[in-house]
């Protein structure tokens, strides 16, 4: 199953996610198809039925580092930040989770 269909969104939207660093996918040659694997907690993480507004919106994370919105998902990509998918009203919005270091060399990370 596409994983568009799991997540009931378009495929255009995952293309974003991708570039977001919302979802990871592999792509085996230009042009070819992208496989992208949902785990079940990419599904939690993603489906917009889970209230995640404990963390703070992709604009709060601006505010608070002082950075612009490209950033913020560069640090998405980067592993820096677990992007959380919520309902906000009739729209929908990302709340962003800090992935913290467990160890002084950031071998082993955990989200917090």
């Amino acid at each position: 199953m596409l994983a568009a269909e799991r997540l009931d969104v378009s495929p255009k939207l995952i293309h974003v996610w991708i570039q977001q660093g919302v979802v990871r996918s592999e792509q085996r040659t230009r042009m070819s198809y992208r496989w992208v694997e949902l785990t079940e907690a990419d599904m939690a993480r993603l489906d917009g039925k889970h209230d995640w507004s404990q963390f703070p919106t992709v604009r709060q994370v601006m505010g608070h580092l002082g950075c612009t919105r490209a950033a913020v998902w560069a640090m998405v990509r980067a592993g820096q930040y677990v992007a959380y998918r919520q309902a906000a009203g009739q729209c929908w919005e990302w709340r962003l989770q800090m992935v913290v270091s467990t160890t002084g060399d950031d071998q082993a990370a955990s989200v917090v």
